[in-house]
Protein backbone atom coordinates (compact mmCIF):
# COMPACT_ATOMS: atom_id res chain seq x y z
CA UNK A 1 0.00 0.00 0.00
CA UNK A 2 1.44 3.67 -1.15
CA UNK A 3 2.08 5.75 1.88
CA UNK A 4 -0.09 8.76 1.82
CA UNK A 5 0.61 12.88 1.46
CA UNK A 6 0.45 14.79 4.42
CA UNK A 7 -2.90 16.58 2.70
CA UNK A 8 -4.62 13.26 1.82
CA UNK A 9 -4.39 12.39 5.10
CA UNK A 10 -5.94 15.77 6.63
CA UNK A 11 -8.73 15.25 4.08
CA UNK A 12 -9.44 11.74 5.05
CA UNK A 13 -9.58 12.99 8.38
CA UNK A 14 -11.70 15.97 8.04
CA UNK A 15 -13.91 13.81 6.18
CA UNK A 16 -14.32 11.14 8.95
CA UNK A 17 -15.08 14.19 11.56
CA UNK A 18 -17.81 15.02 9.04
CA UNK A 19 -19.23 11.26 9.26
CA UNK A 20 -18.75 11.68 12.88
CA UNK A 21 -20.74 14.63 13.09
CA UNK A 22 -23.43 13.29 10.78
CA UNK A 23 -23.89 9.96 12.83
CA UNK A 24 -24.37 12.56 15.95
CA UNK A 25 -27.34 13.67 13.95
CA UNK A 26 -28.58 10.20 13.01
CA UNK A 27 -28.38 9.49 16.44
CA UNK A 28 -29.85 12.53 17.85
CA UNK A 29 -32.97 12.08 15.17
CA UNK A 30 -33.82 8.20 16.03
CA UNK A 31 -33.43 9.78 19.95
CA UNK A 32 -36.43 12.31 19.19
CA UNK A 33 -38.66 9.48 17.32
CA UNK A 34 -38.29 7.31 19.96
CA UNK A 35 -36.24 4.88 17.65
CA UNK A 36 -33.81 3.85 20.69
CA UNK A 37 -32.64 0.55 19.09
CA UNK A 38 -31.54 2.47 15.72
CA UNK A 39 -29.88 5.27 17.81
CA UNK A 40 -27.91 3.14 20.11
CA UNK A 41 -26.60 1.45 16.81
CA UNK A 42 -25.52 4.42 15.44
CA UNK A 43 -24.21 5.90 18.81
CA UNK A 44 -21.49 2.52 18.58
CA UNK A 45 -20.73 3.55 15.20
CA UNK A 46 -20.65 6.76 15.93
CA UNK A 47 -18.05 6.30 19.13
CA UNK A 48 -15.87 3.45 17.39
CA UNK A 49 -15.35 5.73 14.53
CA UNK A 50 -15.07 8.95 17.06
CA UNK A 51 -12.22 6.38 18.72
CA UNK A 52 -10.27 5.66 16.00
CA UNK A 53 -10.10 9.27 14.99
CA UNK A 54 -7.62 10.10 18.14
CA UNK A 55 -5.66 6.90 18.05
CA UNK A 56 -7.66 4.74 20.47
CA UNK A 57 -8.44 1.58 20.43
CA UNK A 58 -12.20 0.50 18.84
CA UNK A 59 -14.23 -2.59 18.85
CA UNK A 60 -12.64 -3.33 15.48
CA UNK A 61 -9.39 -3.73 16.54
CA UNK A 62 -10.71 -6.91 19.33
CA UNK A 63 -12.32 -8.49 16.27
CA UNK A 64 -8.43 -8.80 14.65
CA UNK A 65 -9.60 -5.52 11.96
CA UNK A 66 -7.97 -2.16 12.37
CA UNK A 67 -4.99 -4.02 15.10
CA UNK A 68 -4.40 -6.87 12.24
CA UNK A 69 -4.12 -4.09 9.70
CA UNK A 70 -1.58 -2.05 11.35
CA UNK A 71 0.55 -4.56 12.04
CA UNK A 72 0.61 -5.93 8.47
CA UNK A 73 0.94 -2.79 7.33
CA UNK A 74 4.04 -2.51 10.14
CA UNK A 75 5.66 -5.59 8.84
Amino acid sequence: MKPRSKRDLERLQAEAARAVGMLAAIELEARAHQNHQRADAVGRVKRDLAKALKGERTGFDWAGGRGQWLEGRAA
